[in-house]
């Protein structure tokens, strides 16, 4: 049987759950849930997120993004855009398993970013 067929058979609205009941992690405020993660995961993730405190994001500037249409090379803009979202979803993950508030400053500063 083919896949479409199967798929056609089960209806996913009843085995999907809605975008409102959808929670891959504990929200911020959920502490109960962040502080039963083992102590050597977030010792680990703390650390990775504390070695970015000093960190000076790269400015991805309208000339780095348009360079693409003009030579097809999207390399300029793109490794600085992926380096700011690795390193913001390591201070996020730091700050939401420390709870204290302390890496929060990092965080704004990459929000502070767009408003630039």
């Amino acid at each position: 049987m083919m896949l479409i067929e199967q798929l056609d058979k089960i209806n996913l609205k009843d085995k999907l759950k809605s975008r409102e009941d959808f929670k891959p992690f504990p929200n911020y405020m959920e502490r109960m849930s962040w502080e039963a993660i083992s102590e050597d995961v977030k010792k680990y993730h703390i650390g990775k997120a504390e070695q970015y405190l000093g960190y000076v994001w790269p400015l991805l500037t309208a000339t780095a993004y348009m360079e693409f249409s003009k030579s097809g090379n999207r390399s300029r803009y793109d490794n600085g855009y992926f380096e700011r979202a690795h390193i913001v979803k390591q201070l996020l993950l730091g700050e939401c398993l420390e709870g204290e508030g302390r890496i929060i400053r990092k965080i704004m500063e990459f929000v502070e970013l767009f408003s630039l």
